[in-house]
């Protein structure tokens, strides 16, 4: 049985104005806050669920911070975003993530 948990803090470059879908995945819980404002709350102990928030975002930088812990055997974690001109989620990439806002 393996137990852990883990918090993610980066920052996220929005370029384009619009409404952004975020989808978080777990087995077992987590969580997804912009700005300090809890946006998906996908906590307790269960098999793999996706939790979908759409936010409607202005240019600019957001401070992004992700919890998750597992609890028992299943793992699965995954963080996905949705831009305004996509018809698809993808992985946040790098180049959208900073360590400090300028």
């Amino acid at each position: 049985e393996t137990n852990f948990g883990a918090v993610f803090k980066t920052w996220l470059k929005i370029e384009l104005e619009g409404e952004y879908d975020f989808a978080l995945t777990s087995d077992d819980g987590s969580s997804l806050h912009i700005n300090d404002t809890e946006i998906i709350d996908n906590d307790g102990f269960h098999a793999a669920e996706t939790k979908i928030a759409k936010v409607y975002l202005i240019k600019g930088y957001y401070c992004l911070q992700t919890k998750f812990f597992q609890g028992g055997k299943e793992f699965k974690f995954k963080f996905e975003i949705k831009n305004p001109n996509s018809i698809n989620f993808q992985p946040l990439v790098p180049e959208k993530l900073f360590l400090t806002a300028e």
